[in-house]
């Protein structure tokens, strides 16, 4: 798609072929980027440095979900302010880890080594060195097959419909490879939100879709909704606030 300005400009293509080609390169009908590059790469590492909340990252644009999102995010940071919780208490050095090893597993794009020591920097911290990159990269398996790595390329609608982040991060937690402690957005540590995912209605339902859609039904994140988060008012840092309520009575969370 890079090239197809050029191309058209030589006349190399037409103008119809030029439209109809930029408007399947984007599975979703907000336009948003479907490869792994520097702009979704980034949003993959705001949450997992805990800036962003759980399963946020690559979220289909013009979708419903969008809307939930933005009101969720306004809420937890109305937390984080009567909280007075700073944002020196979230970017903090276990954080820039997690977010090393989640770039290494989604295998990023490149740009976010410069952005990373660059986000370190401006939080006072020690940017990481190349020892520090090595060591990360030699420890982290690459889990997610996305555009432009291979083998298959998915797009990244179809990452975040399999679980996003979160989902990534339980396979790095059962590695044991991520900082739990490290406190997140939703004023819940990084063991807290991973423990809500890994039973959450949200989850089943994110899989289910991503289920359909490799079977060849509607593709997610084009014509039906992406994964919308459930209704309700969320007053638990961004956790849906039925199941956070199930979860405090030892029930199994929202059901619908």
């Amino acid at each position: 798609m890079q090239t197809v300005g050029a191309r058209f400009a030589h006349g190399l293509i037409d103008l119809e072929y030029a439209a109809t080609m930029g408007c399947r390169a984007c599975g979703s009908p907000g336009g948003g980027c479907q490869f792994l590059g520097t702009a979704a790469t980034a949003q993959v590492v705001a949450e997992a440095l805990g800036m962003a909340l759980p399963h946020s990252a690559l979220s289909p644009s013009g979708e419903p979900v969008w809307l939930d999102m933005a009101r969720r995010s306004a809420l937890a940071l109305l937390r984080l302010s009567l909280g007075r919780v700073p944002l020196s208490a979230i970017l903090t050095p276990a954080a820039l880890e997690n977010a090393m090893l989640v770039h290494a597993a989604f295998g990023g794009s490149t740009n976010l080594l410069l952005h990373i020591p660059a986000i370190a920097h401006a939080a006072g911290m020690e940017p990481p060195t190349v020892a520090d990159w090595n060591r990360v990269n030699r420890s982290t398996p690459r889990l997610v097959d996305a555009l432009p790595n291979g083998p298959r390329q998915h797009p990244t609608v179809q990452i975040f419909m399999a679980g996003g982040v979160p989902e990534v991060m339980l396979h790095l937690r059962a590695m044991g490879l991520l900082n739990l402690d490290a406190l997140t957005v939703t004023g819940k540590t990084v063991e807290e939100n991973l423990d809500w995912w890994a039973g959450s209605a949200h989850r089943a339902r994110a899989r289910a879709r991503a289920g359909r859609g490799r079977r060849g039904g509607p593709r997610p994140g084009h014509h039906e909704p992406g994964c919308r988060a459930p209704r309700g008012a969320d007053q638990h840092g961004g956790l849906p606030d039925r199941e956070h309520r199930a979860r405090r009575r030892g029930g199994q969370g929202n059901r619908d």
